[in-house]
């Protein structure tokens, strides 16, 4: 992965992914990803980023995405709205079980109660958002 950063000031995030380009109708989900690390730039250097790029190495495809300020503003909501989900987890130390086809990669599958069908005990953590 890495940060072009044009002669005049245009900022390019780069992502590479060891697999193939997704399907057409998932592009923009493959995304969240870079909208997450424009989201990032921006905000630690308050230059907009101006071009997203996933190469897919499996396949030799390119995505390629030019961000609207309006996008990023979704995805900063989703990205608040996840943490303040997280941090009523947290406080409840109640984490759900989302099982899926990646369950059967796990390492975790002997502790998860997807599986084992127990639960195991949290305790709360102090978690703060980064401002």
């Amino acid at each position: 992965d890495r940060i072009d950063v044009a002669a005049n000031g245009d900022i390019r995030i780069v992502d590479y992914k060891t697999g193939k380009s997704p399907n057409p109708r998932f592009a923009q989900k493959s995304l969240f990803q870079l909208h997450c690390y424009a989201l990032l730039w921006q905000h630690d250097h308050d230059a907009r980023v101006r071009r997203l790029l996933m190469l897919f190495l499996g396949d030799g495809q390119r995505l390629v995405h030019d961000p609207k300020p309006a996008e990023l503003d979704e995805v900063g909501l989703e990205v608040r709205r996840v943490w303040a989900e997280m941090k009523r987890a947290n406080a409840r130390a109640d984490w759900e079980a989302r099982p899926s086809r990646l369950c059967d990669w796990c390492s975790y599958q002997a502790i998860c109660p997807a599986k084992s069908g127990h639960l195991p005990r949290f305790e709360p953590v102090r978690i703060e958002y980064p401002e």
